[in-house]
């Protein structure tokens, strides 16, 4: 087998700039791109770079289609955690698709957009830059053309520039910034990365550390830091998957798109198994349950993995968790009378 080199950017620090192309009216909360779709099944390289994010990146947001009044930039977000699987790509009215995705935090809009006419007086400059950097890959990493994955393109016999045609999330290489000073605040944006890692993401790249923020984690030892939840979060996700994992049985993070967190696929065979995970600092008392999982509860065999007593120190602006203790009830369902309401809705005339 031919061995795998490294992307060009992998291991520096100074490479954290992505830019993503969207066409969909909404943008700057996460990234996702389906599994497959190329030739015979393959990734497009373009989406299996969502596979490469890390928290602290910084993504510039490149809009175009039907949707928008130019194509251009119009501003710029952080990712927040690491990518993570979901069930939930979906494009226009078609069925969800099986892929990946990654949250973003801070989008922070351009003080002016920067768009594809601007582009244009600096065409010889960017696409001199590609060229630079595609010998330098050819030469050093001995591998495609493709593997730049550089943001931009030519048109019209190198006459016209576009964002690269199909490319969803590109590799936005920091020496651009020096073509590009109208984007000086998208790069000062490094500086404030990071805001959290957990001892999962240094033990090794587990993908399926990040949430979205559908419940409020009170039962997490009611920790104001959001930061500090988050990692007490997926400390208990860590945990829970590597117990459940044990017997050889597969394990699905689903929680971007089900009610649920985990879904579990027996070594033995058998019923698949909804999992739900909580943990905490100190011991779970009580959990929160939104009216949708209850109602999933009833449609097929649900696990609670309880994770009491999670290690939490903060040491700077980096957060380390340790192992707190499992809690495992196979085949829990909650009686109505132990259900407490804490919030209500009123539909407003």
């Amino acid at each position: 087998m031919k061995e795998q080199k490294p992307y060009w950017w992998e291991g520096d620090p100074e490479e954290r700039f992505w830019m993503e192309a969207v066409a969909r009216p909404e943008f700057g909360t996460r990234l996702l791109a389906p599994y497959g779709r190329g030739r015979d099944g393959a990734d497009m390289p373009f989406h299996a770079t969502v596979d490469k994010v890390r928290d602290g990146d910084v993504v510039l947001h490149w809009v175009t289609g039907a949707h928008h009044k130019f194509q251009g930039f119009i501003g710029y977000s952080i990712v927040s955690g690491l990518p993570f699987e979901t069930e939930s790509v979906q494009y226009e009215a078609a069925d969800p698709l099986p892929g990946r995705a990654a949250l973003l935090r801070e989008f922070t809009e351009l003080p002016e957009p920067f768009t594809r006419a601007d582009l244009h007086d600096r065409r010889e400059q960017i696409f001199a830059l590609k060229s630079s950097l595609a010998d330098t890959v050819r030469a050093e990493r001995r591998t495609v053309r493709k593997s730049v994955l550089f943001p931009f393109d030519s048109r019209g016999e190198g006459r016209e520039i576009r964002a690269h045609q199909g490319a969803y999330l590109s590799k936005f290489p920091s020496s651009l910034f020096d073509v590009l000073p109208e984007l000086a605040p998208v790069r000062s944006a490094l500086g404030v990365q990071g805001q959290f890692s957990t001892a999962a993401e240094t033990a090794g790249h587990v993908t399926v550390e990040t949430r979205l923020d559908r419940r409020r984690a009170r039962e997490a030892g009611d920790l104001g830091d959001a930061n500090v939840r988050h990692a007490v979060e997926l400390r208990a996700l860590q945990q829970a998957r590597s117990h459940l994992e044990a017997d050889g049985s597969h394990v699905t993070d689903v929680g971007a798109s089900r009610p649920y967190d985990l879904l579990v696929t027996p070594a033995n065979g058998g019923e698949d198994r909804r999992v739900i995970v909580r943990g905490s600092t100190e011991r779970v008392s009580a959990i929160e349950l939104s009216s949708a999982t209850v109602d999933d509860i009833q449609r097929g065999p649900t696990d609670l993995v309880l994770v009491h007593g999670i290690g939490c120190l903060r040491e700077g602006r980096t957060i380390v968790t340790d192992d707190g203790d499992l809690d495992v009830r196979r085949g829990w369902y909650p009686s109505i009378s132990s259900l407490v309401p804490v919030q209500y809705r009123h539909d407003l005339s």
